[in-house]
């Protein structure tokens, strides 16, 4: 869990920003491209292990970490 605790604590920050608020730090998106590749590595892991819904929310995280990286709070769900 020690490991765990560290990763969270390298991406803190608001988690949402709104309209008035200032361009996305860089800094931050750094960390949620980082963030975001491990989530794949791990998506990859849970689909090797047969773990669907472990695989489905890990992707789901994947594309949020990337879009909030782009900028973009409005994530829609694909349909």
């Amino acid at each position: 869990m020690g490991a765990l605790k560290g990763a969270v604590s390298m991406v803190e920050g608001p988690q949402r920003r709104g309209a008035g608020e200032p361009p996305l730090n860089e800094d931050r998106k750094e960390r949620l491209l980082y963030l975001a590749d491990m989530l794949s590595e791990l998506q990859d892991i849970a689909a090797r292990e047969g773990c669907v819904t472990l695989a489905g929310l890990l992707a789901l995280s994947h594309v949020e970490a990337n879009q909030q990286a782009a900028g973009k709070t409005d994530i829609k769900a694909r349909t």
